[in-house]
């Protein structure tokens, strides 16, 4: 499947893929062009 070019199928949150290019957020990485996954940010390091 190609980009979602800017239509999410889920809001942004941890635990989900934000494309770079268009903003789309995704719980697949496959539907997006350029996928990075959002981290936790008050996830504690060990």
């Amino acid at each position: 499947m190609g980009c979602l070019k800017g239509k999410s199928k889920t809001k942004p949150k941890p635990g989900t893929y934000l494309c770079e290019k268009c903003e789309a957020a995704s719980k697949k990485k496959g539907d997006l062009c350029k996928a990075k996954k959002i981290k936790d940010k008050n996830k504690k390091k060990k």
